[in-house]
């Protein structure tokens, strides 16, 4: 599953160790990189806190009290230190509570879940072209994958390592002058291509479209609208959807392959960041998401 859709669905507790394994596949250390939702964050901050607020029945309005939190903590530098989930008795939900660390030069170096007392660990280096190359790997510290960044190029590439050590090519990834992804190539074993993505932009980095056509030659098509501030507001999913996570499905009436995801943000804080997003089926809220924000400054 693409990254962009799978940070979507990355809502529930449950879901946290997918979060703990994409967060290690490369490093996403800055705010305006790493987003679980749906806005570009503004402004030097400290913590932010989402309030989850669902109904027991689908179609239903949201009920009164949240039914978990989620808590994520930055340092001066806008690095993701911690991420804490909470259930609907506050207490902290230790399985879903991550720890990042970072070097001297502001790279991600590891990743920790506390309850499974687990972390993925990150060096760094440079090859022989001068590319930077990023090595992961696990408590064992065996690697599990390497990433090879050229920047001349604009191209990301990832190998996949096996148990005898040696490795095997598993993404490659496309950049644009401004450093968007506007392709995505995944391989599998024998060097073959799997599945393929192409992304288009706006001028402020905000996605517009995504097609991806999977191993079988079929279309996938997404595409995206947003407010004047770049959060998310729309999506037309033609011959895809998502399981599961925070957003509500709504079926085009003439086409079943079409599904439409509406979101609403109604209330902002004085940087224009949102406090109040709601997704919507038929107009109206059956999810609420309340968000919490504290600054340095």
């Amino acid at each position: 599953m693409p990254l962009q859709r799978l940070y979507q669905s990355l809502m529930i507790p449950a879901l946290a160790v997918i979060l703990f394994c994409v967060l290690n596949s490369f490093n996403f250390s800055s705010q305006q990189k790493f987003r679980g939702i749906n806005d570009s964050l503004r402004g030097h901050v400290k913590t932010e806190t989402y309030f989850y607020y669902e109904s027991n029945k689908t179609g239903d309005a949201p009920d009164s009290n949240w039914n978990y939190k989620r808590v994520h903590n930055y340092n001066k530098k806008e690095q993701v230190e911690s991420i804490y989930y909470y259930n609907a008795q506050n207490k902290v939900d230790s399985e879903a509570t991550i720890i990042m660390k970072y070097d001297s030069k502001g790279r991600e170096i590891s990743t920790t879940n506390l309850l499974r007392s687990f972390s993925n660990k990150t060096a760094y280096s440079n090859n022989k072209n001068g590319n930077e190359v990023q090595i992961n790997s696990s408590d064992s510290d065996l690697p599990d994958s390497k990433w090879v960044s050229d920047k001349s190029a604009m191209i990301d590439t990832s190998f996949i390592y096996r148990r005898d050590g040696t490795s095997t090519l598993n993404y490659v990834r496309r950049k644009n002058k401004n450093g968007d992804i506007v392709e995505e190539r995944q391989f599998d074993e024998a060097g073959h291509v799997t599945e393929t993505e192409n992304y288009t932009y706006d001028d402020h980095h905000n996605k517009l479209t995504e097609i991806r056509i999977d191993n079988n030659g079929e279309k996938h098509l997404h595409f995206f609208e947003y407010d004047k501030f770049g959060n998310e507001t729309f999506e037309r999913a033609v011959n895809d959807m998502y399981i599961g996570g925070w957003r509500v499905g709504e079926s085009d009436p003439t086409n079943k392959d079409i599904i439409y995801y509406r979101l609403k943000y109604s209330e902002f804080d004085k940087h224009d960041n949102w406090l109040k997003e709601e997704a919507l089926f038929k107009g109206k809220a059956v999810k609420k998401l309340m968000r919490k924000i504290e600054y340095y400054d």
